[in-house]
């Protein structure tokens, strides 16, 4: 879109009519006094239409207002803005106007800091403000506050004062909801995540690997566990923690059910470069198994398990492994032990090896859509 000739031509369009704008403005000795006379005459920080028209026919503009507005509003949201035409006048308006509301609980009580009186003149004012630390700008902003062009101000004057106290408190009540909102989350993840360490402990202690612990879990094979499924087993394992803080922890994802990569990554890393291995090699599980069944008693002991794998040239084949395979604890492996890895649909990135070179394209292809985006 910043390439439409279309777009360009706007802009320059919009660049015009706010030097335009600003000469008019301007005929008043003052942006920003004539901004706040003939225009946000309610302190709302930005006016429509209607209001920008009213405004230029006051200032007695000889050209065509609504051309004017519609060439300022680029956007087409029916709103224009002081930032639009002055951003230095509406960086010294509104800090002005924010620092009034953080300093003084009301517009009297602002009016008596002031002057000391319920009225107030240039000279008090200037001086007041610079007693209680606003410094720059005094006479403008006076006289931007003085729309009846009176030696003083009055109450009246600081119409803007409720205004903008009611969005001050209102943002402030924003901030600390969002700030108390943060830190309930902040205090669940810890939960989460300290029921999830505590769980993987108190599997390791009762199987000895979380390989184990997954394959006792899940009995069916499907390598998966369903909600209901992990509530069962921590029932019946006595686990005396938080089983719903503990689902939240093992279903990052919200997709209702949980993986071992997701209990233990580290395991399931090793278990789905072991069923590679056996692709690989033999073609499936029940493949590798009748070739280490030599005596065909379907039972594979331990030292033919590894003495086999190591003829293969398999790697990542350890006691712990091995100890998750014979989930049961039999002291040999079943067929069933091994097959359940045909079916399984492990994720691609538990077997892949890191690529540096794909890290770095990654990175830059984020960081060239990024700046595309600012």
């Amino acid at each position: 879109m910043t390439h439409d000739p279309k777009y360009q031509h706007a802009l320059k369009e919009r660049d015009r009519a706010v030097e335009s704008i600003q000469n008019v403005l301007g005929q008043n000795g003052s942006v920003l006094c004539s901004w706040v006379w003939y225009f946000d005459q309610h302190f709302e920080r930005q006016i429509g239409r209607e209001q920008f028209c009213a405004g230029l026919v006051a200032l007695n503009y000889p050209g065509k207002a609504e051309l004017l507005f519609t060439r300022l509003d680029i956007d087409q949201i029916e709103e224009v803005t002081l930032d639009q035409i002055d951003p230095e006048a509406s960086r010294i308006w509104m800090g002005f106007r924010m620092w009034c509301v953080k300093m003084f609980s009301d517009e009297k009580k602002m009016l008596a800091e002031l002057s000391g009186d319920m009225f107030c003149d240039l000279e008090a004012f200037t001086s007041n403000l610079n007693r209680l630390g606003w410094y720059g700008h005094e006479q403008t902003l006076f006289w931007a506050l003085n729309r009846d062009r009176n030696e003083e101000l009055e109450v009246k004057d600081f119409r803007f004062f409720a205004i903008d106290k009611r969005k001050y408190v209102r943002a402030r009540k924003g901030m600390q909801d969002a700030v108390k909102l943060r830190e309930r989350l902040a205090r669940k993840r810890h939960l989460v995540a300290k029921a999830r360490k505590e769980f993987k402990a108190f599997l390791k202690k009762k199987y000895g690997t979380i390989l184990r612990a997954w394959r006792n879990l899940d009995a069916d094979g499907s390598m998966y566990l369903q909600k209901n499924e992990l509530f069962r087993a921590v029932k019946e394992l006595s686990w005396q923690g938080d089983a719903r803080l503990l689902w939240k922890g093992l279903d990052k994802d919200a997709s209702g059910i949980t993986f071992l990569q997701e209990v233990d990554l580290r395991s399931a890393e090793q278990l789905a470069k072991f069923k590679q291995q056996i692709m690989e090699k033999c073609g499936s599980a029940e493949a590798l198994f009748r070739a280490m069944d030599v005596h065909k008693i379907n039972k594979v002991h331990p030292a033919a398990f590894f003495e086999h794998c190591r003829r293969l040239g398999f790697s990542r084949v350890d006691k712990f492994l091995y100890h998750g395979l014979d989930w049961e604890g039999k002291k040999y492996l079943a067929a069933g032990d091994l097959t359940f890895l045909d079916s399984w649909k492990c994720p691609q990135y538990l077997v892949c090896s890191p690529s540096p070179q794909a890290a770095r394209e990654f990175k830059s292809t984020l960081l060239s859509k990024c700046i595309q985006v600012i």
